[in-house]
């Protein structure tokens, strides 16, 4: 509806879209959202309703996601009560990363899983940097092309440490971290 009557329920994260909108994660109405200078329409999701759907963009489902990333016609949804990170594209909605079990495991994006993941951006390859919070992880996942059913691919990016898996980047929960003044207070690992 119009810009100024427009409501939001615990919205949390926000990107500029293509076309120069705000896309929104409306968390609490468990939707996306889209601010034109005048106007605010849902991108996907049905409002004020929880739950996992991939499908068309008027009847997908999201759980309460906290953060949005365009990359290109491409708009990226941490899905964070789904365990999942999300694309729209072309009118539809699809899962690219987690399998909704929460956890700590590596593999085919698919079938890996996340446990909360909170916020997402984009880097200029299209790789997907993922905060899978209640990891305190930051992994990585890389896009490979579309299969014939137009739905998207992902892949992990193995380090150099593992055969398969992806990299991911750990740091100690914040009740075990007395101060930040020397590199040594955060340590970069590879987790398997």
């Amino acid at each position: 509806g119009p810009r100024l009557q427009s409501r939001f329920d615990s919205p949390h994260g926000l990107c500029i879209g293509a076309s120069g909108d705000v896309i929104v994660a409306d968390s609490g109405n468990h939707c996306i959202r889209s601010i034109s200078a005048s106007f605010v329409t849902t991108v996907a999701g049905v409002g004020h309703r929880a739950g996992f759907l991939d499908g068309k963009i008027n009847v997908a489902l999201f759980h309460f996601p906290t953060d949005v990333a365009q990359f290109g016609d491409r708009i990226y949804v941490a899905d964070s009560a789904n365990h999942r990170v999300r694309m729209i594209r072309g009118g539809d909605v699809f899962t690219v990363v987690g399998n909704g079990v929460g956890g700590m495991m590596n593999g085919a994006l698919n079938n890996s899983r996340r446990c909360f993941p909170s916020s997402i951006c984009v880097g200029i390859e299209g790789e997907i940097y993922i905060a899978d919070t209640a990891n305190n992880a930051i992994r990585v996942a890389r896009e490979m092309e579309a299969a014939s059913d137009d739905s998207m691919s992902m892949e992990v990016e193995p380090s150099s440490s593992q055969a398969e898996g992806e990299l991911a980047v750990r740091f100690p929960p914040l009740s075990e971290i007395q101060h930040l003044n020397s590199e040594s207070d955060v340590t970069w690992t590879h987790q398997p």
